[in-house]
């Protein structure tokens, strides 16, 4: 068979999960294209701020598309706000299309060096200037969570288990956010 290269372009945090033993699932591929296929010209699809530059610019777009959308929800992970936000929409769009990442910069003493260098290579404006392959981009991950600290998959599924089996939102060692948490807002 010939292989579909399959790219979702909805990656965004609605359609990430976790399973119980702490394994990342993708879900949603309504809005998800095959090379086989071609797109509506001019028609935007998925979250603006998850979206590629690329795919804001009505470009060809590939796999490393999902790749930049990946490095926002890590930026967003570890900056706990939002990396394109906007109250008007076209902003939104102009700061992806432009990859922006003034709010990256501005938190960057929470992030460790090397993940950070990680990070913004995902969200170069040029796709190839980003990683070449989620592989790739996994491997490096891996990499850098085996040499600077200990959590596992077996700690993802236990705090899962904790946050299913809590009877509030309370769990040990996890802050419950504010009411300002920088999360909220249009999911455009």
């Amino acid at each position: 068979g010939v292989p579909l290269e399959i790219v979702h372009r909805d990656v965004s945090p609605q359609n990430v999960h976790l399973s119980h033993e702490g394994a990342v699932k993708i879900a949603d591929f309504g809005i998800a294209s095959a090379n086989l296929f071609l797109d509506e010209v001019g028609v935007l699809k998925g979250k603006y701020g998850y979206m590629s530059p690329e795919q804001v610019s009505g470009g060809q777009i590939d796999a490393r598309a999902d790749l930049f959308a990946v490095g926002v929800l890590l930026a967003e992970m570890v900056m706990a706000r939002r990396l394109f936000m906007s109250p008007n929409d076209l902003d939104v769009l102009l700061m992806v299309r432009d990859a922006r990442l003034d709010r990256l910069n501005e938190c960057a003493d929470d992030f460790p060096v090397a993940l950070r260098v990680m990070t913004v290579r995902a969200l170069q404006r040029r796709p190839e200037d980003r990683w070449q392959s989620a592989a790739e981009f996994r491997d490096a991950l891996d990499e850098w969570i085996r040499r600077t600290t200990r959590v596992t998959a077996r700690d993802l599924a236990s705090l899962i288990g904790q946050a299913i089996n809590a009877p509030t939102a309370e769990i040990a060692g996890v802050p419950v956010p504010s009411a300002d948490d920088g999360l909220s807002g249009p999911m455009t």
